[in-house]
C-alpha cells in the first residue's frame, strides 16, 4: 500500500515523517489497539510505549530486560511477542518488540519485527512511501 508522509511539529518546525497506523494485539488475550508508529530504518528494534503494553494486558516486567542506547542516552525495555497488522490489511505477523518509555511517539517500527516482515520503499522526493507485507 502507498502512504503519504504525515506532518508533525517538532523543535525544528513542521516536518514530514513516514508514520503509519498498525494494530497491535496481545496474542494471549486477543486485546488489540491501534498505534500510530514511525517507520525508522535506523532503529534495530521495534519499540512500543510501555503504556500500550499495559493497556494490552501484558505484564511488562515479565519480559526479557534489554538495554537501548540512542541519542537520548541509555534506557531499558522489556521484550515480548505481539501480533502486528497494518490498518486495512488482512495479514498478521507475530513479532518481537520491546516496551519502553518512548517520548513523543507511541511506536517506533524498526528492523526487528517490522522490516523483517515488510518491504518499505521511501520516496521522500514524492512525499510518499510504500509498505508491502510478505506473503503468508
Amino acid at each position: 500500500m502507498h502512504y503519504k508522509y504525515t506532518a508533525k511539529y517538532t523543535d525544528y518546525g513542521l516536518e514530514y515523517m513516514p508514520r503509519i497506523v498498525a494494530l497491535v494485539k496481545n496474542p494471549k488475550t486477543g486485546t488489540e489497539l491501534p498505534v500510530f508508529g514511525l517507520i525508522d530504518s535506523g532503529a534495530t528494534e521495534t519499540l512500543l510505549q510501555r503504556e500500550i503494553g499495559e493497556e494490552l494486558g501484558i505484564d511488562i516486567e515479565s519480559g526479557k530486560r534489554v538495554e537501548f542506547q540512542g541519542i537520548g542516552g541509555i534506557t531499558f525495555g522489556y521484550r515480548h511477542t505481539v501480533v502486528l497488522r497494518l490498518l486495512g490489511e488482512k495479514n498478521e505477523h507475530e513479532i518481537e518488540c520491546a516496551f519502553t518509555p518512548l517520548p513523543g511517539i507511541p511506536a517506533l517500527l524498526g528492523e526487528r519485527g517490522f522490516f523483517e516482515n515488510y518491504k518499505i520503499t521511501f520516496e521522500k522526493y514524492k512525499n510518499v512511501f510504500s509498505v508491502i507485507g510478505k506473503k503468508m
